[in-house]
């Protein structure tokens, strides 16, 4: 996409100049078709904004059949022959819903004020094949919630264990991450994920293991999200899809027997949840909108101290399984607290541990006849009973002493005598020998002198030389952007055959994970780009371009979309690549470079 994203950016400079001497803002669309568009999946639809390098506003209620998600843009500058235009490209991501032509209408575009139209646009969306070889669940625990109730719902993909060895890419696509009938949070859940990765514009924490699915060892991939509905009525959880790369026999090529990939898709059953409005009768006063059953448990600590002496009030909230929601209670507003303690007015933002979310607060009892501290209470909604209900905390006893005012006799002791002391001069040493002008010396300045003095040479001539000595140093030691690009590009070898050993000394997904980064690193090193932001196909693209080797840089993109896939496929994949096979390749492509 993001190879695509830079060939519409070269492609356009040429319009752009046309349109310098014009001065003109015009807005076009455009899709990206650098790579099939398959039936389910999303793909990149951009706006582009000639003129002005701010993004603009766009109605897209035309595309709401494919569910626009932004993304985010880019701004440009382009200078020729002393003319400058400006370019901002807004990007959205959209689901195509069904295989064939789509004609995408022309969008309204806001800019500075005025509307424009962009172009329609027609995509070809290709189906992809079916096979029981791939599977996806939906679990969805509840037909029916209340306004603002978490639902938890979780996304179950499973593919056999002998396909995933030589699984390619693998596409998720789940609409009801981006709905606007739902708030979508994470889980409190403690498990550890083996790989955070964004599907539909929302990071999700993935979890693997292998199951028997349908009577096959397969491996399960699954995440799970909390639903919290924003509106009532009938809503439907659209299909989640997910196509993959599944291999289907093998070719003859430079690197030995590769393997033929197709693509195929699975998609989930629709789902229908019904959202019920929260009754106004019997609703509290203090309600904060907590929808399910919690629990509340309190603890204090010390328990006896004195008046005004801090004690740190816990307070524990838990029995639902998503707490972000919970706020800390205001014990301001509990009878018997105002008038017995003093309290922070900072307030306690939580923190989920173990299932519970836990608030601190500091509390001074203001006199000694205080004995416990209150029970708290907890109002929400019970959604099984149909009810709002209040529960409370158990009341915590407290011993306080009485404390009394410090004064100074209790400090120095209540029979305590005043001294008085008189102060003389007395001539002793030296000074007792030598009365009159003669034991004065001439101390008066020379600025002369003072110039020529060896301390004060020290004083002013030694920061000066040091000024000197690194203003030399800076100079001989300044790193241009060109001096640091070029010393990335010779050190990129050696740095991605080192990374590569290390990832051989791993075993399973993480080796592969790990020959995928040395690999994207050397490709940034070589061609000063960032890592993080390059794909397989970009360093496919990069050294092709720059080797007079173009089979050695396919082999070498290859190469790394295998390994990005084997973090579906446990350990089991590392017989298809090692250390020596990656740091082969790399010598290749580095031979081969212009």
């Amino acid at each position: 996409m993001r190879a695509c994203f830079a060939a519409i950016m070269f492609c356009l400079s040429v319009a752009t100049l046309a349109q310098v001497a014009a001065a003109q803002v015009t807005v076009a669309a455009q899709v990206d078709t650098s790579k099939p568009i398959y039936e389910g999946e999303q793909f990149a639809y951009y706006v582009i904004i000639e003129g002005d390098n701010k993004p603009g506003t766009v109605d897209l209620e035309p595309l709401a059949a494919y569910r626009p998600a932004a993304m985010d843009g880019q701004s440009s500058t382009l200078n020729f022959n002393g003319r400058v235009t400006h370019r901002y490209i807004m990007q959205f991501a959209l689901s195509a819903p069904e295989a064939g032509l789509l004609r995408l209408p022309p969008l309204k575009v806001t800019v500075n004020g005025k509307v424009y139209t962009t172009n329609g646009v027609n995509v070809s969306v290709t189906k992809p094949g079916s096979t029981e070889k791939i599977d996806v669940e939906v679990e969805l625990p509840v037909t029916q919630c209340y306004l603002g109730e978490p639902v938890p719902v979780t996304v179950r993909w499973f593919v056999w264990l002998s396909e995933a060895r030589g699984m390619g890419q693998v596409v998720f696509n789940v609409p009801f991450l981006n709905s606007d009938r739902f708030l979508v949070e994470d889980a409190d859940d403690t498990a550890v994920g083996q790989e955070t990765t964004m599907i539909n514009g929302q990071p999700v924490r993935l979890h693997q293991r292998q199951v028997k699915h349908n009577g096959v060892d397969s491996l399960e991939v699954s995440f799970t999200k909390i639903l919290i509905p924003r509106k009532t009525g009938a809503v439907q959880i659209e299909p989640v899809t997910v196509s993959a790369n599944l291999t289907v026999g093998y070719t003859r090529g430079v690197w030995g027997s590769e393997r033929k990939y197709d693509r195929f898709v699975t998609r989930s059953e629709p789902l229908a949840l019904g959202v019920l409005p929260l009754p106004q009768e019997g609703r509290p006063a203090d309600f904060s909108g907590l929808v399910g059953r919690y629990t509340i448990a309190a603890s204090a600590s010390p328990t006896s101290v004195n008046v005004g002496d801090p004690i740190t009030l816990t307070v524990r909230v838990g029995g639902s399984r998503f707490l972000k929601s919970v706020q800390q209670p205001d014990l301001a507003s509990v009878a018997g607290f105002a008038d017995d303690f003093k309290m922070s007015t900072e307030r306690d933002r939580g923190t989920v541990e173990g299932g519970f979310k836990i608030f601190r607060q500091m509390l001074r009892a203001r006199h000694d006849k205080v004995s416990v501290i209150p029970p708290i209470p907890l109002c929400y909604f019970d959604a099984e009973k149909g009810k709002y209900v209040t529960i409370h905390s158990e009341a915590i006893k407290l011993e306080v002493a009485a404390t009394r005012v410090v004064t100074e006799a209790d400090l120095e002791g209540s029979d305590f005598i005043r001294f008085g002391r008189s102060v003389e001069a007395a001539q002793t040493g030296l000074s007792a020998h030598f009365e009159g002008l003669e034991a004065l010396k001439d101390q008066s300045f020379s600025p002369l002198a003072a110039l020529i003095a060896p301390g004060y040479v020290l004083l002013w001539g030694g920061p000066l030389m040091m000024l000197v000595v690194s203003g030399i140093v800076k100079v001989s030691t300044h790193n241009t952007p060109e001096k640091i690009a070029a010393a990335r590009r010779r050190a990129a070898l050696k740095n991605g055959i080192r990374a590569a050993k290390r990832a051989g000394r791993r075993s399973g997904s993480e080796a592969c994970r790990m020959f995928a980064a040395a690999m994207k690193q050397y490709a940034a090193d070589k061609f000063n780009r960032s890592a993080r932001s390059l794909t397989a196909q970009d360093c496919c693209e990069l050294l092709g371009e720059a080797t007079v080797d173009p089979d050695a840089a396919a082999a070498f993109g290859h190469m790394i979309e295998r390994c990005e896939t084997a973090t579906y496929s446990g350990a089991e994949i590392q017989e298809a690549v090692d250390a020596c096979s990656v740091i082969e390749l790399m010598r290749t492509v580095d031979r081969g470079l212009r």
